[in-house]
């Protein structure tokens, strides 16, 4: 938007024409997404290391989608992985590994990992490169994501100081759904509907019912809560083998907002 004061013009660089997903359903506690989630938001999506030298750049939006051309330009021809996924909600809670070991990828030999088109962070079954998620804990506790698994992913939920205890587990398909294991029986959606066993390529909602304690501590128990959530590993056995790319966080009853919210995610990845 050009603004002409004098004989100068000033370009403003306020996101004009824009409404993103937390616009419109505000109140996030945390925010991870390789697509740009708020107009007010003027930070980056994720910091990348490059294998070559392990340098790192942070890489940002262009047109409200990640920054592929500089990220493919400062990963040329080797390698990146996400040191930190940059929390859109402004409340702070960056997803970050400083392990290399550990990273995620979202370049492979100078190109963006994709799925469906879209970019992509790969958490491989290997080794243990689940993501840690410093969300307060809380009574209710709703979430939105979209992911791929393959063979033999799971994605956990679980409490850091027990392999015993976990919120929310889902298999590849080829085994049902455990919800919410020992605490609890919140609700699922996939790709905007009820099922089970679930998909491989989905949108997965879970809303906390009747006010159960879905992720405080990542078992129920807040006493043991440690400040963040575990997401993609349980056990050595059981290591999330997949994509993904976004997962949103509400410390508040979104079950009104549910298909909205579904289908601001759905136009955009058209997964569905």
């Amino acid at each position: 938007m050009a603004l002409g004061l004098g004989n100068y013009v000033y370009w403003s660089s306020y996101n004009a024409g824009f409404t993103g997903l937390l616009d419109t359903y505000s109140g996030a506690a945390a925010a991870y997404s390789l697509r740009q989630l708020s107009s007010t938001y003027s930070g980056d999506a994720i910091r990348v290391r490059r294998s070559s030298d392990n340098t790192e750049q942070n890489i940002g939006f262009v047109s409200n989608e990640l920054d592929t051309a500089s990220l493919e330009t400062f990963c040329s021809g080797v390698d990146g992985f996400v040191a930190i996924w940059y929390d859109q909600s402004g409340n702070g809670n960056n997803v970050t590994q400083a392990s290399a070991a550990n990273q995620s990828q979202i370049v492979s030999a100078g190109s963006t990992i994709t799925d469906s088109g879209k970019p992509s962070i790969l958490i491989n079954q290997s080794i243990s490169r689940g993501l840690l998620i410093p969300i307060a804990a809380s009574s209710q506790q709703d979430f939105f994501q979209v992911h791929k698994t393959n063979d033999g992913g799971f994605i956990i939920f679980k409490d850091s100081l027990s392999t015993s205890r976990f919120s929310y587990a889902v298999s590849d398909g080829s085994q049902s759904t455990v919800l919410d294991l020992n605490y609890g029986t919140p609700s699922l959606y996939v790709n905007s509907s009820t099922e089970s066993p679930v998909t491989r390529d989905d949108l997965h909602t879970l809303l906390s019912t009747n006010s159960q304690v879905l992720m405080t501590s990542l078992g129920g128990d807040s006493s043991q809560f440690t400040g963040s959530i575990q997401w993609g590993y349980y056990s050595s056995s059981f290591i999330y083998d997949g994509n993904v790319q976004e997962i949103i966080f509400y410390n508040s009853d979104q079950s009104s907002n549910r298909t909205g919210i579904e289908t601001n995610i759905n136009d955009y990845y058209s997964i569905y």
